[in-house]
């Protein structure tokens, strides 16, 4: 355990907790969010207007789903992949608050 003051824990109580949002997710969940994006990703890369605008689509979601001229199989397999991932370090954060939580409530039990 380390101390924290309570004019910095005020502080930090001031931010937003962390996103969990994909640790709950089903294998189904991804797969469908994933084939929905890359499927808009697709069409507006292929409706876009000019080069300008393609590079920016292409851009936008390229961390997790690679190139958007890549093909839509490649494009689907690498979204899966990259979700799943986050949902299992979302799913680790998630384990290790709860851990704490019990550790904590243990301690209060034990001191009171």
């Amino acid at each position: 355990m380390v101390p924290i003051p309570v004019h910095i824990w005020e502080v930090i109580r001031q931010y937003p907790g962390t996103d969990l949002s994909w640790s709950d997710k089903t294998d189904e969940d991804i797969e469908s969010y994933v084939e929905q994006e890359v499927n808009e990703r697709i069409r507006k890369y292929e409706q876009a207007e000019n080069d300008q605008l393609r590079g920016l689509i292409a851009l936008c979601g390229s961390l997790a789903y690679g190139e958007a001229d890549s093909p839509r199989q490649e494009q689907m397999e690498r979204g899966v992949a990259y979700f799943k991932q986050l949902r299992e370090h979302q799913q680790q954060i998630k384990q290790a608050i709860e851990e704490l939580n019990k550790t904590n409530k243990a301690q209060k039990g034990f001191q009171g």
